[in-house]
């Protein structure tokens, strides 16, 4: 039986360090930022650092500890399904944010790496004046958030409360199939200048709330702890991305 408990404290603690680190990186420019003066946003992105850091760490380092198990089982079409997919989708999003806070904190400093001097060339000469390039970053965490929230209420239902239900598969379905998708249209958006293609909008925003249902239902099925927490989190994640910026094309 995989042993869920292995890595769970490295990980914790390399989450809690990367999020006093960016809590101070944000304090320091909060006041002259529009974006990150907003409590409600500094906060979020506080959240999701430490959450995301802990993702990526705990689905390498647990899937190290468990490697002759899963190695065993990797065959079992249920366990690839259920298990494996869960820890590709926790790698995914985990480096997917990472990323996004780095050029997030790089585009804060005005930092000189090669992609954003790129990018800050491109906005000067076609970007719209009423869509910033931080904006763009804070849409896409906030999008990585909902997919963030419904794989760590997966993990904590399925590894340590064992609980099994097709519902769980379904959404690491959900979630696996429009990552992809939702990076490539985030990349994209920059040459679009900030907006979304209308087709390409309807089928983020279509899974998102396949996402948000299964995830809320999944939370609420027992009143615990961990509801409260899983429910502020999607839905923080959610407002932030509809209601910060949510600009659309007219193709």
């Amino acid at each position: 039986m995989i042993d869920y408990n292995k890595g769970f404290i490295l990980s914790s603690v390399l989450a809690i360090v990367a999020s006093l680190v960016l809590f101070i990186l944000l304090l320091l420019k909060r006041r002259n930022n529009d974006e990150f003066g907003n409590i409600f946003v500094f906060l979020f992105f506080i959240s999701i650092t430490g959450l995301g850091v802990f993702s990526f760490i705990y689905s390498i380092s647990n899937s190290v500890a468990n490697y002759q198990l899963l190695k065993q089982k990797f065959g079992n079409e249920h366990f690839i399904t259920e298990n494996v997919l869960l820890r590709i989708n926790s790698l995914l999003i985990g480096w997917k944010i990472f990323k996004g806070l780095f050029f997030t904190v790089a585009e804060l400093f005005d930092l000189p790496i090669k992609y954003l001097r790129k990018q800050r060339e491109f906005r000067g000469n076609h970007f719209s004046d009423d869509t910033s390039f931080l904006e763009l970053h804070v849409r896409n965490l906030s999008q990585l958030g909902i997919y963030l929230a419904s794989i760590l209420t997966i993990y904590y239902f399925q590894s340590f409360e064992n609980q099994h239900d097709v519902k769980y598969t379904i959404l690491n379905f959900i979630v696996f199939f429009i990552i992809d998708d939702w990076n490539v249209i985030n990349d994209y958006a920059y040459e679009l200048k900030g907006r979304i293609l209308s087709y390409q909008s309807l089928k983020i925003d279509f899974c998102n709330l396949l996402i948000f249902i299964f995830t809320i239902a999944l939370l609420w099925k027992e009143i615990k702890l961990i509801s409260v927490f899983g429910t502020i989190l999607i839905l923080s994640a959610t407002v932030i991305r509809y209601f910060n910026m949510n600009q659309r094309s007219n193709y």
